[in-house]
């Protein structure tokens, strides 16, 4: 089987004077990998964690969502606490092709509950 995954990507800034918009449509993706991991993880804020990507050991395309009402989280490559990414609360961010095997994250100021898919590249 081909084109397993299918990415579309749209992006909007209107402030009401202004409209600007990035529609790249869909594209279609082939896959090797057939693993993916669709997890909910509670992310602290002490110290950095690391995502639980199960059985994965080649990260493709992922997705996140922030579940919290009021706290953000970013998201780091390993435990070097640079972010790459950062979600507020309620955001999605997605879909991207990961750049690293070893996701951590780390919340702002409580935990947060992290929604995230990761496809196996």
């Amino acid at each position: 089987m081909s084109k397993e995954i299918s990415v579309s990507g749209r992006l909007v800034f209107d402030d009401g004077k202004t409209r600007v918009t990035f529609n790249k449509g869909v594209t279609e993706i082939d896959s090797s990998g057939k693993q993916v991991v669709h997890h909910v993880q509670s992310i602290g804020h002490s110290a950095d964690e690391a995502l639980d990507k199960g059985d994965l050991t080649t990260l493709g395309w992922a997705m996140f969502y922030n579940r919290d009402a009021t706290n953000y989280v970013t998201i780091h490559h390993g435990d070097d606490g640079t972010a790459v990414l950062k979600l507020k609360a309620g955001e999605t961010v997605g879909p991207l092709r990961l750049g690293t095997d070893t996701p951590w994250a780390q919340a702002n100021t409580a935990a947060v509950e992290l929604e995230y898919l990761i496809i196996e590249d």
